[in-house]
């Protein structure tokens, strides 16, 4: 039996986050009662369990392999598979529930919305489209785990383009001062070198030295700064 309509699957969107789609759709409902209903063991859906993928590429018509490529399978032993690499549980979000506001805000304006497959990843911190860091709720319902974005995340409109103000991330603002920095030590220490060739110029390499161990590094040894 497949479901009709037919409801496409986006190559961007979690297998979840697309059963979700279909609940909504054809019951106007929750997940939970929907997987019940059509006789997924909900918890499987959740985990990606290979029975739970299969069964929804039945039911949807969406070739298996297109739910399997965003969704990370779990192995056995705190180990997934995905797109062919293996990772473990640390790797992903889970429990947590991770979403752009400014792509949320876009899928109000359109079709609904979406969990991308990127964003169940613990690595993926900044959505790729819009350049912003992503959001977290954390897990407070024993149902959290499913990630239903209209309960998730219930702002709208004002409240989610509010959010979505901020365009760097915190963890891009470390990383970019970081290569700030050690490209300008590296300068420096190009300067002092070429200094040190001429003699006139003594002085002022050692004022130099000085200045950078008690300004940035005062415990550090001079020859562990640099790029």
């Amino acid at each position: 039996m497949m479901l009709a309509p037919h409801v496409p699957f986006d190559p961007e969107e979690s297998p979840l986050s697309y059963a979700a789609r279909l609940a909504g759709i054809h019951t106007g409902g929750r997940l939970i009662p929907f997987l019940r209903d059509l006789e997924f063991e909900p918890e499987d859906m959740a985990a990606n369990k290979e029975e739970a993928l299969s069964r929804l590429a039945e039911l949807s018509g969406v070739p298996i392999g297109d739910l399997r490529a965003n969704a990370p399978v779990p192995l056995g032993g705190r180990t997934y598979v995905l797109r062919g690499e293996l990772v473990t549980a640390e790797f992903l979000a889970n429990p947590h529930t991770m979403f752009c506001p400014a792509c949320l805000a876009e899928d109000d304006r359109g079709a609904g919305r979406r969990g991308r497959w990127q964003w169940t990843l613990s690595v993926v911190r900044t959505c790729p489209r819009h350049k912003i860091a992503l959001m977290r709720r954390t897990k407070k319902r024993w149902d959290d785990p499913f990630h239903e974005l209209d309960r998730r995340v219930p702002e709208r409109g004002e409240q989610l383009e509010a959010d979505a103000s901020t365009r760097l991330s915190h963890i891009q603002i470390q990383i970019k001062s970081r290569a700030t920095l050690r490209a300008s030590y590296a300068l420096l220490f190009s300067k002092i070198l070429l200094c040190r060739l001429e003699p006139t110029c003594s002085g002022r390499n050692s004022a130099s030295v000085s200045s950078i161990r008690s300004l940035h590094w005062p415990t550090s040894k001079i020859w562990t700064l640099g790029p």
